[in-house]
């Protein structure tokens, strides 16, 4: 299937899924002061959050397509222990249902309404359409590309990450230190900047339009800026003090940060138990998964909760210890079965979200600049990631997409690993059926990567083409070197017409169609999301940019008046055939 042309494609009103509810539905007051939000769908139920502004006794409501009450829930409390913030699970649902809903006060005061939809039943076969991104910083408040994504027309979005920043002074050197604090950067999220007049705000529209799958980064887990003892709370399965017995994941600091995760997020709460892994038992659970008919089954990874500590470089031969872990032996045999079991279940594509990064992009010693980063699979956990990968492999696992944001920057990639993990000078073999598609963010820091392009007279997509070509080593640097991933023995990004890449659908902005060079894989300066959508075998992927701002720039009222209003439009598109 062709894709129609990019033209700088602005996704329209025409794209919405839902039959608009009446404005008496929409009503809203002070009294809900944070919106509505669904999330973590199956194929029966839903979770529905809201806020009040103190305690109350709320009355969750199911309407129908004209806004009439379907169904009312049992009564729940908000309190000032969970910061007024309420969740419920609605059951009873017919499966790939679209499902209305409101929270009622108890002087009849109506919250917004929102929209979600269920999971088909497992032996359904139905086209799937969702979007993913993360990394929401709140100086680049309103985030305007989430203007369009509210607009498109989606089963679900997944929030990979970062959902808020920790920073609480435009320098950075003040962060949340405590339960409270991070509570209120979850709500300034949900609130407009100042310098804007009163008006939608679209995060707090995003979670009211769509169901919501999620998993933390490193933000929503800050580390302290005051207390020098205190430990990396990125780091969940790390000793909490050089030496110590406790893990990071069961300090109260870490525990203050994830209650406000879940307390904010419309996610379940589970507890991890049984497992026999110190590591793991009595934290909180987030790793699950969920069947999106035969068509799809969202493995949602905790990649932060157990992982070891992080290293100071990606060439540290620690990086190839086969005794460190991003994900603890629990969540990995558990990832492994979830992905043996979609596969001996026929189901077609498998989608593996994971908050850090898998592809290999380039240490030092490869490409002159640490492009992994030490917090990514490839910089500091090689050996289990190796083992993952070969797993798929060795199991015959097809269609496997890892999706991650973190970076900032756009990156699709296939995957490599070494053919015998626990040796790093093993051959480096490609993974037979499996490929990344890296991301983001929605509105936070952003830049091109340091592989010294030359950016001389260019701007926009040819400065991000230089780039791409710089990285992979097809132009020199401003050194006059050709030192990329191809002179480092590192696979080029971009998707090649062996992994099932359509050429044909290949299309980037300022670029020719049908052309899988690497720009059309690669976007650096420009605030993202991908829609991804799946028929049957046939996978199509979509990026959205908005130009991205300066924050500085952000400060001045026109101009922030101006980054608000700029439409975002697709920027890369391409399609890959299933096996």
């Amino acid at each position: 299937m062709r894709v129609s042309s990019l033209s700088r494609c602005v996704v329209g009103a025409c794209c919405a899924l839902f039959v608009a509810l009446p404005a008496a539905a929409q009503t809203s007051t002070p009294f809900f002061t944070h919106g509505v939000g669904c999330g973590e769908p199956t194929s029966t139920d839903v979770v529905l959050w809201t806020r009040t502004a103190s305690a109350a006794l709320l009355t969750p409501e199911l309407l129908d397509d004209t806004g009439a009450v379907q169904r009312a829930l049992a009564p729940v409390r908000t309190t000032a222990e969970t910061d007024f913030t309420v969740k419920t699970i609605a059951t009873g649902l017919a499966p790939a249902a679209s499902i209305h809903y409101r929270f009622r006060g108890p002087g009849g005061e109506l919250s917004p309404t929102g929209t979600c939809h269920t999971a088909p039943r497992a032996d359904q076969a139905v086209p799937l359409t969702f979007a993913f991104s993360g990394d929401v910083d709140w100086k680049w408040r309103p985030y305007p590309v989430l203007n369009t994504l509210n607009k498109e027309a989606l089963d679900f979005f997944i929030f990979l990450g970062d959902t808020i920043y920790e920073s609480t002074n435009l320098q950075g050197t003040e962060v949340a230190e405590d339960l409270a604090t991070y509570r209120a950067k979850y709500r300034q999220n949900r609130e407009l900047p100042d310098g804007l007049p009163a008006g939608p705000v679209p995060l707090r529209d995003l979670y009211a339009n769509f169901g919501m799958f999620s998993v933390p980064d490193n933000h929503e887990l800050g580390t302290s800026a005051s207390d020098p003892t205190a430990p990396r709370y990125t780091e969940g399965g790390a000793p909490a003090a050089p030496g110590a017995d406790q893990l990071v994941n069961h300090t109260p600091g870490f525990d203050d940060r994830m209650r406000a995760y879940l307390e904010y997020l419309p996610l379940r709460d589970r507890l991890a138990s049984d497992t026999g892994d110190p590591r793991v038992d009595g934290t909180r659970r987030l790793y699950f998964s969920q069947p999106w008919g035969k068509s799809a089954r969202m493995i949602m990874v905790d990649d932060r909760s157990y992982r070891d500590i992080r290293l100071p470089n990606s060439d540290d031969p620690r990086a190839d210890d086969p005794n460190r872990t991003m994900l603890g032996a629990p969540q990995l045999h558990w990832l492994e079965d979830e992905l043996r079991a979609a596969q001996g279940e026929g189901v077609t594509w498998k989608f593996v979200v994971i908050s850090s990064p898998i592809q290999h992009i380039g240490r030092p010693s490869e490409v002159g600049a640490d492009l992994d980063g030490t917090k990514s699979w490839e910089g500091g956990y090689r050996v289990e990631r190796d083992r993952l990968l070969k797993f798929v492999d060795d199991q015959a696992i097809d269609n496997v997409v890892f999706l991650t944001t973190d970076n900032h920057n756009t990156m699709i990639n296939n995957l490599r690993y070494r053919a015998t993990p626990e040796d790093p000078t093993s051959p480096l073999v490609p993974a037979r059926n499996a490929f990344e598609i890296i991301t983001g963010p929605l509105g936070a820091g952003f830049g091109y990567i340091p592989v010294k392009a030359d950016l001389a007279g260019l701007s926009g997509r040819d400065a991000e083409r230089r780039v791409a070509q710089t990285l992979v080593g097809d132009v020199p640097n401003t050194d006059g070197e050709l030192r990329g991933q191809r002179q480092g023995g590192v696979d080029p990004i971009g998707l090649e017409p062996s992994m099932g890449l359509i050429p044909d659908s290949v299309m980037a902005e300022g670029g020719p169609d049908g052309v899988a060079e690497p720009a059309a894989f690669a976007s650096f300066n420009t605030f993202t999301y991908a829609v991804v959508s799946v028929q049957d075998s046939l996978l199509t992927v979509r990026i959205v940019g908005h130009p991205g701002a300066e924050f500085p720039v952000l400060l001045d009222p026109a101009a922030l008046a101006d980054f608000a209003n700029t439409p975002s439009h697709t920027i890369l598109q391409f399609q890959v055939q299933g096996a």
